[in-house]
């Protein structure tokens, strides 16, 4: 896996060709968002889906092979970018398909960072 970036952040914005932020600019906040269960945190990462993921990609080329590596996984519902990038994460049905997975895809590439995690 090649290094990141020190800069990266700042890259994925610049090839999204995003302007600066006048400074002082204020939003309002985002409404929280409480799930109901698991089903309801997937349809919602599926409906959202991640604006910086593919200006992340050509920052972070290797991005690609971590979602797709992720993406052949069984039992995987939903596979993601984090943020700007480079963390990508997959979500299961379950703490020992995710364990599973984690387990599948060290054999395979050992040199990543790979943990299952609960939501919540």
């Amino acid at each position: 896996m090649a290094a990141v970036p020190a800069d990266k952040t700042a890259q994925v914005f610049r090839a999204l060709s995003a302007v600066p932020l006048d400074e002082g600019a204020s939003f309002a906040p985002a409404p929280p968002q409480v799930f109901a269960d698991r089903e309801a945190v997937v349809a919602f990462a599926r409906a959202r889906g991640n604006h910086l993921a593919s200006a992340a990609q050509v920052v972070v080329p290797e991005i690609g092979a971590v979602l797709r590596a992720l993406l052949s996984l069984p039992h995987v519902e939903h596979v993601a970018v984090s943020g700007a990038g480079p963390t990508v994460f997959g979500i299961f049905p379950d703490a020992f398909a995710a364990e599973a997975a984690r387990q599948q895809l060290a054999a395979v590439h050992p040199a990543w960072w790979s943990v299952a995690a609960k939501l919540g």
